[in-house]
């Protein structure tokens, strides 16, 4: 059997096994609390949806993992795209602004989206992530100040969450931005 060495530009993740199987474990968590409990309730349409989301969200890390090896642009794509899963499963679950179909709750969906396009257009660039996580946040302010004019009641404390989630990424990826050299190293003064 031949094995064949990594190329030189190749850049292996430790955490693929662990995100992997935790979404896993995540995906599973729910059919064996229905075992043990009534108040758990998923359909098959449920697992799936919640599948296709948590894959979807391994997926994201891994390709925008593979597309640099600075912990700080690995770290800031893991705190962006987990915000964006906490968004929309929070959405998904129980509503952004009130449970059922409503423009805040749809217009949720709009905050990970933009940004990712953003990204896009920026070619995954540290600058340019940072940039869609600004954006990302610009987009969650936007939805705590519509909220209460279109009647939904405030949102605010949920917004302030997520604002603090991209802006955390956006600051992760101006970091990544920096040249090595100006980057402060723990315990130096």
């Amino acid at each position: 059997m031949r094995t064949t060495a990594p190329t030189p530009g190749h850049r292996t993740n430790p955490l693929r096994p662990w995100l992997w199987c935790g979404a896993a474990a995540l995906l599973l968590l729910p059919a064996v609390a229905m075992q043990f409990s009534s108040e758990v309730d998923w359909s098959a349409t449920d697992f799936v949806l919640m599948g296709v989301l948590l894959g979807g969200v391994c997926l994201a890390y891994e390709i925008v993992t593979r597309l640099s090896s600075d912990r700080m642009y690995r770290l800031g794509a893991g705190v962006g795209i987990a915000g964006a899963f906490l968004l929309i499963w929070a959405d998904l679950a129980v509503g952004y602004a009130g449970d059922g179909r409503n423009v805040i709750n749809e217009a949720v969906f709009a905050v990970p989206a933009v940004a990712w396009l953003v990204a896009l257009y920026a070619r995954f660039t540290a600058r340019g992530m940072a940039r869609a996580m600004v954006v990302a946040a610009a987009l969650q302010a936007g939805l705590a100040l519509a909220a209460p004019l279109l009647g939904f009641g405030s949102v605010l404390l949920q917004s302030l969450f997520f604002i603090v989630i991209w802006l955390t990424a956006a600051q992760c990826f101006r970091i990544a931005d920096a040249p090595p050299s100006s980057r402060v190293r723990p315990g130096s003064p």
